[in-house]
């Protein structure tokens, strides 16, 4: 029962993971796009679940203790499935596996995102200083005029 119970947070925390990973793809596409509500909705979308992630970290380590405690060995996978043995040592790898590999796209895709906000905004900071440039260079030659009458 501990090791299922260890399994299944193991799965509900790769489930709010590849959510995550879904938003945030879905907020990389909203910014190439130029889609600013979709992606300050995305954004809210993004914090709300993540408060989530936390929760199943937490529930995820919670259980991880309470099977070390039983089976008297660390609360790594890597103890736990030796100590479960064929069947329940393979069960606890692959959620184990599975859940490396949800933070690994997640990592992925947030440093893909990271990277197209920073390129995003050097070319606006470009745009601006060119921008300032032009209009410097236009006042300069606009001619100097009274209106008053």
């Amino acid at each position: 029962a501990l090791e299922a119970a260890l399994v299944d947070a193991m799965g509900r925390q790769t489930a709010v993971l590849l959510q995550m990973w879904e938003i945030v793809v879905q907020q990389r596409e909203a910014l190439k796009s130029g889609r600013l509500p979709v992606l300050q909705d995305l954004m809210r979308s993004l914090q709300g679940i993540s408060a989530q992630a936390r929760t199943e970290a937490a529930s995820r380590d919670r259980e991880a203790r309470r099977l070390a405690a039983a089976l008297g060995c660390d609360p790594r996978v890597s103890a736990l499935a030796e100590a479960l043995g064929d069947e329940g040592g393979a069960r606890l790898r692959g959620a184990a596996e599975a859940l490396t590999q949800a933070v690994k796209q997640l990592r992925a895709e947030t440093q893909l995102l990271s990277r197209l906000v920073e390129e995003s905004l050097a070319l606006q900071q470009l745009l601006l200083a060119e921008y300032r440039r032009l209009e410097g260079s236009m006042t300069g030659t606009l001619p100097n005029m009274d209106f008053r009458g």
